[in-house]
């Protein structure tokens, strides 16, 4: 069976489109929106794992499927890497968001699960970054200093949950109006 053009990028391709969303749940919870945007958050902290995951199954040569499953993508990593129990636990906490956060109209997050979702997403961006480190392809510090020279710091907030105040600072303080372009 064939796809489309959007299930055939390459690891760096898949990694930079994650950082969109790590940024956008990062940004929207160190703002301050935990609350009043909670199902985004959740939804972006969902997608960011599923292409990261599809990132490293990507690197690791197997088809990546137009799925929204993270545990299908885990699985195929899992082939070739062990995921450790931790990284496991995030795919499989962070899997009933990948499909709720959109669609559930029922679903009403609680601060506690924004803030246990954007811990997962942190222990899998950890994990594929460390399988992409492995393997030899571009990390996800390397992706993040590549298309967003202006602020190249950011990435270790976003990763660490630490001092959300400085990373609000930096993302809302970038001065051109321009919209950024996508380097791969």
């Amino acid at each position: 069976m064939s796809y489309s053009r959007e299930y055939r990028y390459t690891p760096r391709e898949w990694v930079s489109l994650a950082l969109d969303d790590l940024a956008a749940a990062s940004f929207l919870a160190a703002a301050g929106q935990k609350e009043f945007m909670a199902r985004a958050i959740l939804f972006h902290c969902a997608l960011c794992a599923e292409k990261l995951l599809k990132g490293v199954c990507t690197a690791v040569k197997e088809d990546v499927l137009p799925t929204h499953s993270l545990k299908n993508s885990a699985q195929k990593i899992h082939y070739h890497y062990t995921l450790g129990q931790g990284t496991r636990n995030a795919i499989d906490n962070l899997e009933q968001y990948a499909i709720s956060a959109r669609y559930d109209a029922v679903l009403r997050p609680s601060s506690r699960m924004v803030d246990l979702a954007l811990e997962n997403m942190r222990v899998i961006c950890r994990s594929m970054n460390s399988k992409l480190k492995n393997l030899e392809f571009d990390t996800i510090e390397q992706v993040w200093r590549r298309s967003h020279p202006d602020v190249p710091k950011a990435i270790e907030y976003m990763l660490s949950g630490e001092n959300p105040e400085k990373l609000v600072r930096m993302l809302s303080s970038k001065t051109s109006p321009e919209p950024r372009t996508r380097t791969f």
